[in-house]
């Protein structure tokens, strides 16, 4: 992955369940500006898992796009709410808790770094990592809570 910016955008939506659509909306643009839209599928997970915190913590969503490479994108999500986000194993029954899995799954690379009124988490998105059929075999197996978030934020 190469360190150079060739692309950076970067955007705040109101605490709303909207605010998941309006992210995705923009990353589906960006993805065909970049030529990289058949990734948007498993991209669109990642993100959904990321804005998702904020949107419950009603804080406003500031999300940022960067086209690092060819086929790189790293997306970070602002998150005011404290404390760090830690992948957990969620119980059989549980209906959430598998995001970070989710997003671990999916991404190249992800983490967070402290900012002064929280933190920011990332994903590191590449065209070796992002298929569509990885997306939907996680689906198939118990990840069905993401889906349904999905759904319920927008």
């Amino acid at each position: 992955m190469t360190n150079h910016v060739s692309s950076l955008h970067v955007r705040t939506y109101p605490p709303t369940p909207s605010a998941a659509r309006a992210c995705r909306d923009l990353l589906r643009d960006l993805l065909e500006r970049w030529g990289l839209a058949e990734f948007y599928e498993s991209a669109a997970l990642v993100l959904t898992e990321l804005v998702s915190n904020p949107i419950r913590s009603e804080s406003p969503v500031e999300v940022a796009f960067c086209r690092c490479g060819a086929a790189t994108v790293r997306v970070e999500v602002h998150d005011r709410a404290p404390g760090r986000p830690e992948a957990v194993a969620a119980e059989d029954d549980e209906e959430s808790g598998r995001g970070l899995l989710l997003v671990g799954a999916l991404a190249v690379e992800w983490g967070w770094r402290p900012a002064s009124d929280g933190k920011v988490v990332y994903a590191v998105l590449s065209g070796e990592s992002l298929h569509a059929e990885d997306a939907a075999a996680l689906l198939r197996g118990g990840f069905l809570s993401c889906g349904s978030q999905m759904d319920e934020y927008g």
